[in-house]
């Protein structure tokens, strides 16, 4: 429950490492968003297990915040929470969620304005850089533009 993104350099060390991970590890990621006390990732495994890949970044994360702030002792409170996502609107459903954690929180009214969130990726506003693809094109076999509305409009984006 204690901050651990507090300069705009913290969230830029975090992000740049979850994107070096994409080169170490076999993975794909469709979602993130960094809040000022925890963050949220939707992540699609192959051979490495999720364990690994957080492992790396908890890691990495923790030892640059301790030096960075002086701080001593573990950063996250408990080990990451999994889940398995086996369809489609399940997939949709987290990805709404992840991407209202900041509306939710009170620190901005639309999630489109939130700048630690990859949601102008996933809609197709700005180039994919973090996202292995925009949502639109991993929900089911309906038309893009369709995802893309219905995904705008639950988020009124």
């Amino acid at each position: 429950k204690e901050l651990i993104f507090i300069y705009p350099q913290d969230y830029s060390f975090f992000l740049k490492k979850l994107s070096g991970l994409k080169q170490k590890f076999d993975h794909s990621l469709y979602a993130y968003c960094l809040m000022p006390n925890h963050f949220h990732l939707s992540i699609q495994t192959r051979k490495v297990t999720i364990s690994k890949i957080m492992a790396s970044l908890a890691t990495s994360f923790s030892m640059y915040f301790n030096r960075t702030h002086n701080h001593f002792g573990p950063v996250f409170q408990n080990r990451f929470k999994s889940i398995l996502i086996q369809d489609d609107p399940y997939f949709l459903q987290l990805s709404k969620y992840i991407y209202l954690n900041p509306v939710k929180g009170g620190i901005v009214g639309n999630p489109a304005d939130y700048k630690y969130s990859s949601i102008r990726e996933a809609l197709g506003r700005e180039p994919l850089y973090f996202l292995d693809n925009d949502i639109t094109r991993l929900i089911g076999e309906t038309k893009e533009s369709q995802k893309r509305e219905v995904l705008e409009n639950d988020l009124s984006v």
